[in-house]
């Protein structure tokens, strides 16, 4: 495990200019031919079409964003973040660019150049697990707090790490670019396996791009109508109830109550009543969150979910 990062203790301190409580920081003009590049960086290649995009854009408007330095030898400065600005900026004609000057150590360094690299918008899914879990593993990092240095969710840490758990196929199309969001890996693991396998092969022997909506299609094409009438469809509409929302719900031998008149019922109610139902409106969201405290898949059957909340100690 690397050296605790100092980093970690100041996370926006990129943005933070001079003069607002960051002593090491310096906003300076770098002719660019005085830039090394770090050999070391994480980031292996620069798509061309997209710098040559950034150079046209830089050439009509500036630069608008400094670029990270440090201090390097014999008057040269080493390039920590900004390689694809630094590049456009040649193509664009520049002789400097602005440049924040900062003094830090080879684990700070490493650390800010995996961060950059993931928040890169063309990254693909499988390269920025990668990158998240070097970042966890070698700073020893859990990822609420890795989520925090990405400024992402953390379910999108999660989401990312746990693409690195797929199996040998979905790999596979990982590594090819035939998958490109996370959320088609995780709606796939719904799949029975034998499903998921015939599906990716399919895909593959086709060079079709997996998307959600094609895992989606898939998923209500094989999925038991039990089964998709609970879990619906992760985001693209609302669970189908098995009764209209402004009809009455089924009816009950059991009075129905709720939150507030639940406080007064132990004090009323006789031992041999029968034990009231309390409903409760939720989000799904946050239905999904308490039955996973609970240790409860939000895909179980609906009836099986009953008995096992009714089995909570």
């Amino acid at each position: 495990m690397a050296r605790k990062s100092k980093f970690l203790e100041d996370l926006d301190f990129i943005t933070k200019k001079p003069g607002t409580g960051s002593s090491e920081s310096a906003l300076s003009e770098i002719p660019i031919d005085r830039i090394r590049f770090d050999p070391d960086q994480p980031r292996k290649s620069l798509p061309q079409g997209s710098l040559q995009e950034l150079a046209d854009s830089i050439a009509r408007h500036g630069m608008l964003e400094p670029v990270l330095v440090r201090p390097a030898q014999e008057g040269a400065w080493l390039l920590i973040c900004g390689e694809r600005r630094v590049r456009a900026a040649q193509l664009a004609g520049l002789a400097s660019v602005p440049a924040l000057v900062r003094n830090l150590e080879e684990p700070d360094i490493r650390l800010i150049q995996l961060i950059e690299n993931v928040q890169r918008e063309d990254l693909p899914p499988l390269e920025i697990a990668r990158a998240i879990d070097e970042i966890v593993k070698r700073y020893g990092l859990t990822q609420e707090t890795c989520a925090k240095a990405l400024g992402k969710s953390r379910s999108y840490v999660s989401r990312h790490l746990s693409l690195l758990m797929s199996d040998e196929t979905t790999m596979k199309a990982l590594e090819t670019g035939m998958i490109r969001d996370p959320e088609a890996v995780t709606l796939m693991n719904r799949m029975e396996s034998g499903v998921r396998q015939e599906f990716l092969d399919r895909a593959l022997s086709t060079n079709t791009p997996i998307t959600v909506r094609a895992v989606r299609e898939e998923l209500e094409r094989t999925e038991s109508p039990g089964r998709r009438e609970f879990s619906g469809s992760f985001g693209a509409a609302e669970p189908t109830l098995p009764y209209p929302v402004e009809e009455s719900r089924p009816p009950s031998s059991a009075p129905e109550l709720s939150i507030d008149e639940t406080r007064e019922v132990g004090k009323s109610r006789p031992p041999e009543a029968k034990d009231p139902v309390v409903m409760i409106d939720l989000p799904l969201g946050v239905w999904k969150k308490l039955l996973g405290r609970l240790g409860i898949d939000p895909e179980t059957p609906v009836d099986e979910i009953k008995r096992r909340l009714m089995g909570v100690q």
